[in-house]
C-alpha cells in the first residue's frame, strides 16, 4: 500500500487530474495508498453522489461497481 507505487500506476493510466475511483467495497490497500493524493478519491458505489460525479474530471469504475450501480438504478 505504497503511495509512490499507486501514484505511478495512476499516472500511467492518466488518473492525475481529479479522479474518482468507484468500487463496491474499496480494499484497505487501495484506500491507504491513494489517501495522500489530493486529486484522487476512492469511494464505494453506494456512497457516490452527483457532486462527486460533477467535481471529478475522470471516473473509474470497477466491473463489480458498474454492475451494482446498474442494479441500483433499475
Amino acid at each position: 500500500h505504497k503511495t509512490k507505487t499507486f501514484m505511478a500506476v495512476a499516472k500511467n493510466f492518466g488518473w492525475d487530474n481529479k479522479t474518482l475511483i468507484v468500487e463496491t467495497a474499496p480494499e484497505k490497500n487501495l484506500i491507504l495508498s491513494s489517501r495522500n493524493l489530493q486529486d484522487v478519491t476512492v469511494a464505494s458505489n453506494a456512497n457516490i453522489n452527483i457532486y462527486d460525479v460533477l467535481y471529478h474530471d475522470k471516473i473509474v469504475f470497477t466491473k463489480d461497481a458498474i454492475s451494482a450501480l446498474e442494479e441500483r438504478l433499475k
